[in-house]
């Protein structure tokens, strides 16, 4: 396979993309559930996107991209993030501008986790027959769209019942414009989900899911071919998506060609004591 280059114009499409979703998911979950009061900043190139102060989707994403970030602008990240009651978290992309982490780390921002961004050329060869799977994979319809989000939240939430955040984030998913949702199928059980969205030549593979007992089934390999194959239908020339490092996620898509752009790390800082929270 054609290696791919990584570099900052390539992190920066990404990087872009990756932003430009949370804002969709922090609109689309105003319209799900207005009590939250979801809201999104543009702030040094990147997006500030809050869904709730215990949310995972509440951080800032795409920072640095366009060049230097001034103290000014974290001013009004910390700002955005505090003053609803949430702490400050961004994912720092290794290719943006340096003064993006250095004036995180002249903040005492500690770092909380990583993440590889994951690429696939779709111009870069055929991806091939998938290994025998008891599983199938399907664009969902209408009528299976809570099924969806029922299998994607119970997956995150390792099989247990999902608390209301895990639900009102699979069924935010729903609602983002132009997002489109798989399942996977086993013996005409539902046993996976995943979704992707196509924005120009860009696919991104997002909300991949798998219940406890049908790992290793071969579930997402499934969802991942299914949704490739739309993806290279569809005139996109990249298709990309976030996984942890070393998991069995990161795994799957590595045997179906995909490789490491990049390596983020999202860092975080608390409120600090007596920030006052917005009413």
């Amino acid at each position: 396979m054609m290696m791919l280059a990584s570099d900052r114009e390539l992190a920066t499409r990404l990087e872009l993309l990756y932003a430009d979703e949370s804002r969709r998911y922090a609109e689309a979950w105003s319209w799900l559930d207005p009590s939250v009061r979801a809201s999104s900043l543009p702030v040094a190139g990147g997006w500030c996107t809050f869904t709730g102060a215990d949310s995972p989707l509440t951080q800032a994403v795409g920072l640095g991209t366009q060049g230097e970030v001034t103290a000014a602008q974290l001013d009004a990240l910390e700002d955005f993030f505090f003053r609803r009651g949430a702490s400050a978290r961004v994912a720092v992309c290794p290719l943006a501008h340096p003064s993006l982490l250095q004036g995180l780390a002249g903040r005492g921002y500690v770092p909380w986790e990583f993440e590889h961004v994951v690429v696939r050329d779709l111009g870069a060869g055929s991806l091939g027959v998938p290994a025998a799977s008891s599983c199938v994979a399907r664009r969902v319809e209408p009528d299976d769209s809570e099924t969806w989000a029922r299998v994607v939240a119970q997956g995150f939430a390792e099989g247990q019942e999902p608390d209301r955040n895990g639900v009102l984030l699979a069924r935010v998913s729903l609602l983002v414009e132009g997002m489109r949702c798989y399942l996977a199928w086993e013996c005409e059980a539902p046993v996976a989900g995943g979704a992707m969205v196509v924005r120009g030549d860009l696919a991104l593979l997002t909300g991949d899911a798998t219940l406890p007992a049908a790992r290793g089934h071969g579930a997402q390999t499934q969802l991942i071919h299914q949704r490739v194959r739309e993806a290279t239908a569809g005139g996109c020339r990249l298709v990309t998506a976030g996984v942890a490092p070393g998991g069995r996620s990161h795994r799957n898509f590595e045997r179906q060609g995909f490789l490491v752009a990049y390596t983020r790390i999202t860092v975080g800082r608390n409120a600090p004591s007596g920030y006052a929270p917005a009413r």
